[in-house]
């Protein structure tokens, strides 16, 4: 495959800079949908690849694009090479180095996203899921020089075979088996129980051997079997599918159990995937197989073999020798073989014009070519074939391929290989993909139970101090899962805590920690300052309105966790720091009360999921309780959002001039701003309270208001227009649960929960979210507003001993509550 002229253009007429910063230019690609399809149907190295990354819905979007007569005045479509990063195999820049090393350069093709306008209709549509007029990445390339003999170049395979089930394909596969389980120590340490079995098994009886080629061997019957039929050092494989849209005739239920353990499961109900299933395993030299829809009662015992099973999870997916994974089975007669298309195997090589840029050329001497010849390497092989698969994007396989010591992906290019300590391809059977390359290092450290930002335990122990520990680094891991298992689907929401129990029992048994509904018990205070996580354009889609929130967790339809655990909402989130220091409150996990008259007993043991309402746990806190407003701030910044107020104080404002405006809670908002002297708070010097003019009669400094008193909430549910005016004239309470210190900075950060009383003669209170206070700039340098705000949560309100609580310490003015 060649290259376009539009592509060939890019490498012969423009100089990509090769400066420490990573600053390229962007270069013009197409700019028009049929400059693009024209490269895409004559076979453009790039451009067809950057056009089959493209999700469905995007490549029909470009297709009609450019059947479309359009105005030649409208930029419909723009793709444009951006130079992202530049790598070294021994540091991350050259010119730290006194001895020179070869350079990688990183490419990235992205697509700019513009309102479509078509001759029928006007409509703005996104392709691709985000905001118009901003940049998608699409496909990311690496460039080694070919003198450097990289060997994910050097010791590339040509893969011959058309098809994924060829004799290749199977000694490749066998050769990974044999080297993990001779030489991978931590693959084989997660098989801990190696003669222990599921309940039940597929047992394969395999057909007489071909004649015509010996090696191939197929399917004859398939029988359930019970684990004590299983003779003792077996292996067993598991299978991680799609079920589809509805219940296939290949289930497990009362009314067929005996039937299949007794003349076996017809083979002509059995899906193409289950077929080709039991195909590798006798293949692969294995017997038994475990298939959840097989093995696991469906239908007609009220779901109790189901509640029973699932809770073996863990064991089932981390005892089976490797999953079987079929990535893009997507429905039932997918299957796990394909046809490969040759032209995913055409490899690229070009002639590259660089300049060093302001690195000192001798730093780099010998090392950059400027008209030097690189090999084009896919960096996305990997994110593109798995991440991105239909069925990795499902919240019960995360937790499979998450468990299993080893994962056989079967995708349509070719068979990837995933194990706890090694990455690979069958074009690089053993190359390991390097951290950085592609885009789902996140996945590849979660294998491993280790933190993507501390995966190495020495790099962790020098940002965390001598105290961090290997089990630490369990801690830090489940931030990761939670954030990256919260980003899958799941068809019914009612499996959110059942389909992550089986990590989480894992990791129970290492830590030694009790796990309550997806948070750990050592580290609760930090584990309660959760919140959902916030995209590019700082949205958080998904979330359920107030209203729906409130009747969910008050145990309405729906109702999955109590309001103090992540579960609780339907959004992905960032979990609360394990390690957190600067702890101001009392935290413990005690069993739900009744009635003021039962004691708070401490919970003992974990509680899993699923629960329903009351949950079986409730978490009693003991710290210093305020009143505060939740008001919506659209007049004072530029993007409008609910701001925490403390109650019963008026709320100043930064203005650039001098002087301060406040904001009553009262007023209206047209009536919301009124000057007072800057003698009724002192506020730092900083360029941010004063401006070099001075500008102070009212209407020049309302024009110039930048900055307010009032914290950012980040609150567990969006808030419809229809609500903003309840929620405005409701009081909420919150409660400073941490106060980090940074130690390269004298900065302080107030963490702080958001509650709502439930109950007020059980001190029960519901979590609504969280809020932080800064009191410097990251950078370190001073922000008198940010001091100012920290002071004015911390300071004591009137009457604040008698706000709402279980108990109250008039000597510590300490609160004690309990969370539902």
């Amino acid at each position: 495959m060649a290259l376009c002229e539009t592509c060939s253009a890019v490498f012969q007429h423009h100089t990509f800079e090769l400066d420490h910063s990573f600053n390229g230019a962007d270069v013009p690609h197409h700019d028009t949908p049929q400059g693009l399809m024209a490269a895409v149907e004559n076979n453009c190295w790039i451009c067809w690849r950057f056009f089959n990354r493209l999700p469905p819905q995007a490549q029909q979007w470009v297709r009609r694009l450019a059947q479309t007569t359009l105005s030649p005045k409208v930029a419909y479509l723009k793709t444009k090479l951006a130079l992202s990063d530049i790598g070294f195999t021994t540091a991350r820049a050259a010119y730290r180095k006194e001895t020179a090393v070869q350079p990688r350069i990183c490419l990235e093709l992205d697509f700019h996203e513009y309102s479509c306008f078509f001759d029928d209709y006007s409509s703005s549509y996104k392709p691709l899921g985000g905001e118009k007029d901003r940049d998608h990445r699409v496909l990311r390339l690496c460039l080694v020089p070919t003198d450097s003999h990289h060997p994910l170049v050097s010791r590339r395979r040509a893969l011959t075979h058309i098809s994924t089930d060829s004799n290749e394909t199977w000694a490749t596969i066998r050769s990974w088996i044999n080297n993990c389980s001779s030489s991978h120590s931590a693959c084989e340490a997660r098989r801990a129980e190696r003669n222990w079995f599921p309940t039940r098994l597929l047992e394969i009886s395999a057909a007489a051997k071909n004649k015509s080629n010996a090696e191939k061997v197929s399917v004859d019957s398939i029988r359930l079997v019970s684990r004590e039929q299983v003779p003792a050092g077996s292996d067993y494989v598991s299978l991680s599918h799609r079920w589809g849209t509805a219940m296939s005739p290949a289930v497990l239920t009362t009314s067929n159990l005996e039937a299949f353990t007794t003349t076996g499961v017809p083979l002509s109900c059995l899906s193409r995937t289950f077929l080709e299933c039991f195909h590798v395993a006798l293949m692969l030299g294995v017997r038994y197989v475990w298939i959840d829809s097989l093995c696991i009662i469906q239908d007609g015992d009220g779901g109790a073999d189901w509640l029973r099973e699932s809770a073996t999870m863990d064991r089932v997916y981390t005892n089976g020798l490797f999953n079987i994974s079929a990535d893009w089975g997507a429905h039932e007669k997918d299957g796990l073989f394909f046809a490969r298309d040759h032209r995913w195997r055409e490899t690229l090589r070009v002639q590259m014009k660089t300049s060093t840029g302001s690195i000192p050329e001798s730093q780099l001497v010998g090392v950059i070519d400027s008209h030097q010849l690189y090999d084009v390497i896919d960096a996305d092989i990997w994110y593109d074939q798995v991440s991105q698969s239909p069925l990795n994007r499902r919240g019960w396989v995360f937790q499979e391929r998450l468990l299993s010591p080893r994962v056989l992906h079967f995708c349509p290019r070719e068979v990837l290989w995933e194990c706890c300590e090694t990455t690979l391809t069958e074009s690089n059977p053993d190359v390991s993909i390097e951290k950085g390359w592609d885009r789902d290092s996140i996945s590849r450290a979660i294998k491993k139970l280790k933190h993507r930002k501390f995966g190495s335990h020495a790099y962790a122990v020098m940002i965390w101090g001598s105290r961090f520990s290997s089990r630490d680094q369990l801690y830090l891991a489940w931030q990761d899962i939670v954030a990256f298992y919260t980003s899958c689907q799941l068809t019914r929401e009612s499996d959110k805590l059942p389909a992550i129990a089986g990590v989480a029992r894992y990791l129970q048994t290492r830590l030694g920690d009790i796990y309550i509904l997806g948070i750990w018990g050592e580290y609760l205070a930090g584990e309660l300052l959760w919140a959902c996580h916030r995209d590019a354009h700082n949205h958080i889609p998904n979330r359920r309105s107030y209203r729906d929130w409130s009747e969910q967790t008050s145990g309405g339809p729906g109702y999955i966790a109590p309001s103090f655990t992540w579960a609780s909402v339907d959004c992905q989130v960032k979990a609360g720091n394990p390690l957190l220091c600067g702890i101001l409150v009392k935290v413990v996990p005690v069993l739900y009360r009744a009635n003021r008259h039962v004691p708070c007993v401490p919970l003992r043991q974990s509680v899993y999921g699923p629960v329903s309402y009351p949950s079986p746990v409730e978490i009693q806190v003991t710290g210093i309780l305020k009143r505060m407003r939740l008001s919506w701030d659209r007049e004072f910044t530029e993007a409008a959002d609910w701001r925490v107020y403390a109650d019963g104080t008026r709320v100043p404002v930064i203005a650039r001039g001098k002087g301060i405006f406040y904001k009553r809670l009262d007023e209206p908002a047209n009536l919301a701003l009124g000057y007072e002297s800057s003698s009724c708070e002192s506020v730092p010097e900083d360029e941010e309270a004063h401006s070099d003019k001075g500008d102070d009669h009212e209407a020049g400094a309302k024009k110039r208001v930048k900055r307010i008193l009032g914290a950012e909430a980040l609150l567990d549910f969006a808030i419809a227009e229809s609500e903003k005016a309840d929620v405005e004239s409701s009081t909420f309470y919150y409660m400073q649960l941490a106060q980090e210190t940074n130690e390269f900075t004298p900065n302080k950060k107030g963490l702080f929960l958001l509650l709502q009383l439930v109950d007020s003669s059980m001190g029960r209170f519901r979590r609504i979210g969280i809020f932080k206070s800064n009191s410097r700039y990251y950078t370190g340098r001073t922000d008198g507003l940010g001091t100012m705000r920290l002071a004015w949560y911390l300071r004591d309100q009137p009457g604040q001993e008698d706000n709402p609580c279980w108990s109250y310490d008039p000597h510590r003015k300490e609160h004690t509550i309990f969370l539902v």
